[in-house]
């Protein structure tokens, strides 16, 4: 059988390429690696991933049977978004020319959050090209400064935030330039991956007759292969979060609740992942620190930096209760791996989250940006035994079954060869509305 060549377009360098530079790889991403494992071991597909990676040169290389491309970008242009036309002009030049040479059978963006995918709406590639939607740019513009006052944007100013525009006013004006891309690169996509019902809302509302292939995330081995949590191996008392210090991330929300519980008497201990133990130089992080002081919970916080993978699975384990507490997220991977673990969740109900916890029964859901909420929600899940486990175990069956990995690479690979063949009946099957919130979980498995 002929191999089908597919060639990704990613928002990050993955793990080979930072290898590739010396780099060392953190954040987020790290579902694709597992996905790309999981269809080389299927043996069907032939890959190319591509990015760019500002600052370091084009290269080409091959590891494990994949092939990955950079793209070169200038540093300081990108650092400092100048001359963004002249910049996109060459990253499609360059990507499109990558694509053409290659000639694959499909062209997969994932996600809508950089330019790649105009190469499709603007005809420089004749391959078939499917758009994957990780985040609404429009939506994280709309988020993009949380709870922040104008006071609390100036006390955030810092020298580094301003040589690396990092400034959460900056992210802002960023996303708000890149809306019109996301919507013009939804429109020529030729299909739409996605895995919640409000990203399928809105890729339907920019582009109503697009097909809609609903295909759930790869969750890394650590997580999926973890033992069940278990209520008695918990601290009491305990919560975990990888919020990160981004305030549409509402790290600050979380504060305020822990403040709460304090007040309310209960011994509570919170640590986070994502955001530095020491202030260091941005302004965020700086933020994260001023409202911890503020609200006196010096002696109850820990904050943990950048973890990898098996201490974030041994922190599930050891917690009472995971929390996400994002003003918007689609389908926060992180919580899908602390439900994989079984850790009883708390998340707000932004987004894509309904469609990944069913309020009751697989985690507990407050409105976003309510720390009084979120603070009652915590409270029901450290106080009462018998809904947390319920929780946990409900949570637990949905979440193997949502990410189990052999179901995840079939999806795919359907909707690979519904998009090349374009296979009508195939693709109105794939491309249905999923049911929203099942007993099975968000969507039942097919």
């Amino acid at each position: 059988m002929k191999k089908l060549k597919v060639f990704w377009f990613t928002n990050i360098p993955l793990d080979p390429v930072n290898r590739y530079f010396q780099r060392t790889t953190r954040g987020s991403g790290f579902w694709m690696h597992s996905l790309i494992k999981a269809l080389q071991e299927n043996g069907n597909i032939e890959l190319a991933v591509a990015t760019s990676l500002a600052g370091y040169p084009p290269c080409s290389f091959k590891e494990n049977g994949v092939t990955y491309f950079n793209i070169c970008a200038n540093r300081i242009l990108e650092t400092v978004d100048l001359c963004p036309r002249i910049r996109n002009r060459s990253l499609l030049r360059s990507a499109s020319r990558l694509v053409n040479d290659w000639n694959p059978d499909l062209v997969h963006f994932h996600g809508s959050e950089r330019v790649f995918g105009l190469i499709k709406a603007r005809g420089m590639i004749d391959a078939p090209a499917v758009l994957s939607v990780q985040g609404i740019v429009e939506h994280c513009y709309g988020f993009a400064l949380g709870e922040l006052n104008a006071a609390a944007l100036i006390k955030m100013l810092s020298l580094e935030d301003i040589v690396r525009f990092r400034h959460p006013l900056l992210t802002q004006q960023r996303y708000r330039r890149q809306i019109p891309i996301e919507q013009e690169t939804l429109k020529g996509a030729d299909a739409i991956i996605g895995r919640t019902q409000w990203d399928q809302a809105h890729a339907r509302k920019i582009n109503p007759e697009v097909c809609y292939f609903h295909v759930d995330e790869m969750i890394r081995p650590e997580f999926l292969d973890s033992p069940s949590w278990s209520h008695e191996n918990a601290e009491p008392f305990s919560v975990f979060s990888t919020s990160g210090a981004s305030p549409l991330k509402g790290a600050t929300v979380l504060l305020e609740a822990i403040s709460l519980l304090r007040r309310w008497g209960h011994p509570i201990r919170l640590r986070i992942a994502g955001v530095e133990p020491a202030p260091g130089k941005t302004g965020e992080t700086r933020h994260i620190h001023r409202r911890i002081c503020d609200l006196n919970v010096t002696d109850c916080v820990e904050l943990l930096g950048w973890i990898p993978a098996d201490a974030l699975a041994e922190n599930h384990q050891t917690s009472r209760c995971y929390v996400t507490p994002s003003y918007i997220e689609n389908s926060s991977n992180a919580l899908c791996e602390a439900q994989c673990v079984g850790v009883p969740c708390v998340a707000s109900s932004s987004g894509g989250t309904p469609s990944i916890i069913s309020d009751g029964h697989t985690g507990l859901l407050f409105q976003p940006g309510n720390p009084a909420l979120l603070a009652c929600q915590i409270e029901r899940v450290l106080t009462d035994s018998n809904l947390a486990s319920t929780l946990s175990q409900n949570a637990r069956l949905v979440a193997r079954q949502r990410h189990n990995p052999e179901r995840i690479v079939a999806c795919l690979l359907q909707s690979y060869n519904a998009i090349v063949s374009e296979n009508s009946e195939i693709i109105a099957h794939l491309s249905s509305p999923p049911e929203h919130n099942s007993s099975l979980g968000p969507y039942s498995a097919t």
